[in-house]
């Protein structure tokens, strides 16, 4: 559904309706709907306070600090200040929490039958049993079945996944300093994202592959954004992918560290969907209204319906509409984009939508620099010799390629 939706451009078309009114009361409903998991795993063993001390403190108070790194150059050793904890947050507090953990393992400060244990029983058996090497092929789990009432609340699952992803993007160019994306931008992301859920999918994965707002906030804590880093880092998950002996050891890792974690990314998941109010006039009553009315329904008719679900002559209908109406997201990103587009009182900008900007004048502009949406410069050329191609809904233009080409050609002769 993903790629329908992106490579038809409905997205850039549906993007023009969806604005932050409707983003954040989405992503508050995907942070209040994963606490009660975070409260679960948390709540087995204080190891998880721990752990999201760690991360807290390496993100919030020494994000900036930089710690002196011992380099040699020049016959002489030299330090230069990095910032480790600001760069590696979630990385570093889970290599001192997982030792701490099985320090406190050894020591029997933590019971052998804690769930808190790292040498528990099942971990130590996938751990010996596991392969060390083993590639992924489709159907190894079997012949894919197909349920009417699950296919349903995965199509919703779909589409609240394309508007938070939405929401993701827009956040996602602020950060980087980049121009809003275009439809076809936008579509194409659509188009990935959807390739990556059909692999996942292929490969017995049981989760989509999609835009994760935590992510948006590592970016901006990490300063990170390079497009290469991004493509080092996927190889680099391939590459633990089929190397399974270390994904054996990463499932050592308890669930009340799992939940120290989950809890700080669900915290940056809140703070990115606060981001998306910037631009929303928010003294108006009625952006307001939506957004309380959509949050509260979104928690409020969901919990309704686990608790008295429908009931109808027709099985596969009532497993298709408990499916839906039990989906938080879905329920409330539905009422606040409906309302959002129904009522009126303001404007399109008090509304939080920003325009998107082309560049122009490329010859008068004096800080040139490549679009972050741009293909290399021997694609897009190829591109141009192709112009039938541009009418495909997620390529960039003739004119947005004309562009592109423009300023990668002064670049280049910038740097020769």
């Amino acid at each position: 559904m993903l790629i329908f939706i992106g490579a038809t451009g409905a997205i850039g078309v549906v993007s023009k309706l969806i604005g932050p009114v409707t983003i954040f009361p989405l992503l508050t409903l995907l942070c209040l709907g994963n606490v009660p998991i975070i409260v679960e795993k948390a709540s087995v063993h204080w190891i998880s306070l721990i752990q999201f001390g760690f991360i807290m403190s390496f993100v919030v108070f020494l994000c900036e600090v930089g710690v002196p790194i011992p380099y040699y150059s020049r016959k002489k050793i030299r330090f230069t200040k990095y910032r480790v904890f600001g760069q590696f947050p979630y990385l570093i507090s889970l290599l001192i929490t997982y030792i701490i953990t099985l320090i406190l393992g050894f020591a029997n400060v933590i019971p052998k039958d804690s769930e808190a244990r790292i040498d528990k029983e099942d971990s130590m058996r996938n751990l010996r049993e596991s392969p060390w090497f083993q590639i992924p092929y489709p159907g190894q789990f079997g012949v894919p079945q197909v349920s009417i009432g699950l296919l349903l609340g995965m199509l919703a699952s779909c589409l609240a996944a394309c508007i938070e992803s939405l929401g993701a993007y827009g956040i996602l160019a602020k950060i980087c300093d980049e121009k809003t994306p275009s439809a076809s931008t936008l579509s194409r992301a659509i188009v990935v994202e959807g390739l990556g859920c059909n692999l996942a999918g292929l490969m017995g994965v049981g989760v989509g592959i999609t835009t994760y707002s935590e992510n948006v906030a590592a970016i901006s804590i990490t300063r990170v954004a390079s497009r290469f880093t991004m493509q080092l880092a996927g190889m680099l998950l391939i590459c633990l992918g089929i190397f399974t002996k270390i994904g054996a050891v990463l499932a050592t890792i308890p669930d009340p560290m799992v939940g120290g974690i989950l809890c700080m990314g669900v915290c940056m998941i809140t703070g990115v969907a606060a981001s998306n109010l910037e631009f929303v006039f928010l003294k108006s009553s009625r952006n307001l209204v939506i957004m309380g009315v959509s949050i509260i329904l979104g928690m409020a008719i969901p919990d309704y319906f686990e608790e008295h679900p429908i009931k109808t002559s027709v099985e596969s209908v009532n497993q298709m509409l408990n499916i839906l109406l039990t989906i938080r997201m879905f329920v409330g990103g539905v009422i606040a984009f409906a309302l959002d587009n129904l009522v009126s009182g303001v404007t399109r900008e008090q509304r939080g939508f920003r325009e998107f900007q082309a560049i122009e004048n490329i010859e008068e502009k004096k800080d040139l620099r490549i679009d972050g949406y741009s293909f290399p410069e021997v694609v897009n050329r190829i591109l141009l010799k192709l112009p039938f191609l541009s009418k495909i809904p997620f390529m960039p233009s003739i004119s947005s390629l004309q562009t592109a080409v423009s300023i990668q050609s002064v670049l280049r002769k910038r740097d020769q």
